[in-house]
């Protein structure tokens, strides 16, 4: 990683293979405030990413609500990224860049699928650490770290200024535990595998940000399906599910951002998928929702939405 300047502003330069490409995969998913803009991305070896950077936050000094408002603004972005499916990881100081009302989260090269929970608690870490006698964030801290922890949209919501309950404790999430979801893959002979998970407790299903222009999207290989978790392909891979054969039955369809192939299955307990696109570049897919049918996307490596089939 270098620090540069181009066209009058510092950027953040990643040179590598597989852990630059999936970043920039993370980052195209979460795009949006408060998260890194990819300014440049070459796919060649080594792979090139180039991404906006801001000074580190300072936060010695502030008042109570510019507190509250930095990590309202830190969960806002993991929140995003919860309906990515994708969770974070641990908040390290260098992680948190700019100041009150423009907030930067970095450190996304280590994200992967996993329990929201988890991140909620390590804002609840960051917010113990910024409370600062506070009683009103110290409380919202504690309970962020509880068993009946909110979510992370919930609790970003709390902490908006102006908002009932702002600082203070916010309320217990009424959403049903689901299982975590795990990464693992199936692939042999150039065949995608479905694997069938049962049991555990842990993230949601990701849901999709309205920023995106597939209403539905994920990054990651694991879904939640009719009570049962799925794992498709190999770790790395992203997988979505919709009626792509408008026949009113939903199958799973997954994109390799690693060689940028398309597979689509006929249904879950369907053994492999059949390849149907190759699209180099790509780092994200989506369902659009077209009447009775879906129609799966992908975003290539210009951030524009192919339609595959």
């Amino acid at each position: 990683m270098t620090l540069e300047v181009r066209d009058g502003r510092p950027v953040v330069v990643r040179r590598g293979s597989e852990a630059v490409r999936r970043e920039a995969a993370v980052l195209q998913a979460i795009a949006g405030p408060g998260a890194p803009e990819v300014l440049a991305f070459d796919d060649a070896e080594p792979a090139t990413l180039v991404t906006t950077v801001l000074p580190p936050l300072r936060t010695h000094g502030l008042s109570p609500a510019e507190r509250a408002s930095v990590v309202a603004d830190v969960a806002a972005v993991l929140a995003r990224a919860h309906a990515a499916g994708l969770v974070h990881g641990p908040l390290r100081p260098e992680h948190l860049l700019g100041r009150p009302g423009l907030v930067l989260v970095a450190g996304w090269s280590d994200a992967f699928p996993g329990n929201p929970a988890d991140d909620v608690a390590e804002v609840g870490r960051l917010l113990e650490r910024l409370a600062d006698g506070d009683p009103h964030l110290a409380a919202t801290a504690a309970r962020a770290q509880a068993a009946g922890r909110p979510t992370m949209a919930a609790l970003a919501e709390l902490l908006r200024p102006n908002r009932p309950g702002a600082g203070g404790e916010p309320a217990r999430s009424t959403s049903r535990g689901r299982p975590p979801l795990a990464v693992v893959g199936l692939a042999a002979a150039g065949a995608i595998g479905v694997l069938l998970l049962t049991g555990g407790r842990g993230a949601p299903a990701p849901t999709p940000t309205p920023a995106a222009p597939p209403p539905t999207m994920q990054l990651g290989n694991a879904v939640e399906r009719d009570g049962h978790r799925w794992r498709v392909g190999e770790p790395g891979d992203v997988v979505v599910a919709g009626d792509l054969g408008c026949n009113g039955v939903d199958a799973p369809a997954i994109l390799r951002p690693r060689t940028g192939q398309v597979w689509v299955f006929a249904s879950w307990s369907a053994g492999t998928g059949r390849l149907v696109a190759t699209v180099p570049g790509a780092g994200a897919a989506g369902i659009r929702h077209a009447g009775t049918c879906d129609r799966l996307e992908v975003r290539d490596r210009q951030g524009r939405w192919r339609t595959i089939g």
